[in-house]
């Protein structure tokens, strides 16, 4: 395999990843018609790999983009960013968003044990403290079960300024600062938008409703404390089984701003653990692939051209008796 672009002449860099094919920084691949191509970092221009050098490295890669925590698609072709800093352009129907719970999974439940079991044991020496203080039973250890509860309580919630003010932009780049509280009486509503859906809040001066990237950010901020808790596996799969059903995170989000609004629209921490999770992930997913969706845009346009080039370079060595049959049977019923 060459190692220089073959349109600029520059190197194409080198890989430690996939051991059969370990040129270039960024690959892609399409796993149904077994091509391979290494996309030069200087021009951007897409290199077809030899025939004989595809099989093995296409089948790595399908492998460990599908195991991958970050990655983002569109309808025919999608992003991958593996270890080592390799970059695998899957072409291809994408992929189901399953890997939802690998991604957030580990997030989320290191969150429970760090924060969420603490809290869990606190409320239960505090609730034991307390009857075995009206007990007149042990007042002592009720009195200092109480104090480990209040100060193991204030740790969980001020770790790293959670209950602190905070401070966002409104759609026109005004900044409004919001206090704990009135952040967390902020309201998912169904807006007539690309996205379907905003983000009520109000501060003390006044009521803004965030759309788009605004709205994405004062998410992630608002679900960062809503969820700082974390929750178990099993809320996490009913969470990852919701951002499955739904496919689309920008239409999850919607979906979820209809019901609340159906249901009078209670507040966020109200709402069932597995909806303000699969909220969180939707918002990180949506917050990704806006960000990437310039750069997916250009890769499609690539691709495009990459492919009428490849399908008549791998075809060149086929014998003419080869395509009439291919062809006859393409059109039999």
């Amino acid at each position: 395999m060459y190692s220089t672009c073959l349109f600029c002449h520059r190197p194409l860099g080198a890989n430690d990843l996939i051991e059969r094919f370990p040129i270039g920084r960024r690959l892609a691949f399409d796993a149904a018609k077994g091509r391979l191509w290494v996309i030069c970092p200087a021009c951007s221009r897409w290199n077809l790999t030899p025939l004989e050098e595809r099989w093995e490295a296409v089948e790595d890669l399908e492998r460990r983009v599908r195991a991958t925590r970050f990655r983002v698609s569109t309808d025919n072709i999608g992003l991958a960013r593996l270890p080592g800093g390799l970059d695998a352009v899957r072409i291809g129907k994408p992929l189901r968003p399953e890997m939802a719970g690998w991604r957030y999974g580990r997030v989320i439940t290191g969150r429970y044990w760090r924060r969420g079991v603490p809290a869990a044991v606190a409320t239960g020496v505090g609730m034991a403290s307390a009857v075995a203080g009206m007990l007149h039973l042990v007042p002592l250890a009720a009195v200092l079960g109480t104090g480990v509860v209040a100060v193991v309580s204030q740790i969980i919630t001020n770790r790293g300024g959670i209950s602190g003010n905070v401070r966002l932009f409104d759609n026109d780049g005004q900044p409004f600062v919001l206090t704990h509280a009135r952040l967390m009486q902020a309201r998912l509503l169904v807006r007539d938008t690309s996205t379907g859906w905003g983000l009520q809040v109000q501060s003390w001066q006044r009521t803004a409703i965030l759309t788009g990237e605004p709205a994405l950010r004062a998410c992630a901020v608002l679900l960062a404390r809503v969820n700082r808790l974390g929750a178990p596996p099993t809320i996490i799969n009913d969470a990852t089984g919701l951002l499955d059903t739904a496919g689309d995170p920008q239409g999850l989000i919607t979906r979820i701003a209809r019901v609340m609004s159906g249901n009078g629209m209670p507040s966020p921490p109200l709402w069932a653990p597995g909806v303000r999770l699969a909220w969180e992930m939707a918002t990180h997913d949506a917050g990704e692939r806006d960000a990437l969706a310039g750069e997916l845009q250009a890769l499609q346009t690539a691709w495009r051209e990459a492919e009428t080039i490849a399908a008549i370079a791998d075809n060149l060595l086929l014998p003419d008796a080869v395509h009439e049959k291919v062809r006859m049977l393409r059109h039999r019923p």
